[in-house]
């Protein structure tokens, strides 16, 4: 029988706070923490639910956006040109309290997930303290 694990933030007791919806776990950990691939929407579904159950933190669901990092290394907020071969799809979170957390998008085959009839991309979330439950 297969493991059913959910992936948390690092929180006191885990089980009770929000699980982040993921597309899977990458293969590698970010300084001995899981790195969650995800979409822009259960980012932000997470997000919203933390908001909720926490109402005096800092959580801000509107402070997600999808953008890109141009050949130049600047984020915009269009798809640049077919001539900018650089560019390349990125995930902002942007708490309104420190700097803005930015995550790029997988780079593999898998880089996007087809959801409720239309492509989203996947993004891969490192940086944050995030574990996997097993339930």
């Amino acid at each position: 029988m297969a493991q059913i694990v959910s992936i948390h933030l690092d929180t006191e007791d885990p089980t009770t706070s929000p699980a982040l919806e993921v597309d899977h776990v990458a293969a590698r950990s970010w300084n001995g923490w899981a790195v969650p691939v995800t979409t822009a929407q259960a980012l932000r579904d997470f997000i919203a639910a933390w908001a909720e159950m926490d109402p005096n933190g800092t959580w801000r669901p509107q402070g997600i956006r999808e953008a890109w990092v141009n050949g130049h290394g600047d984020i915009v907020d269009t798809m640049p040109g077919d001539d900018d071969v650089a560019a390349r799809p990125v995930l902002i979170y942007e708490d309104g309290e420190s700097d803005p957390d930015v995550w790029e998008a997988a780079r593999s085959r898998s880089g996007a997930v087809l959801a409720d009839g239309e492509w989203s991309t996947l993004y891969v979330l490192d940086g944050w303290t995030w574990i996997e439950v097993v339930r």
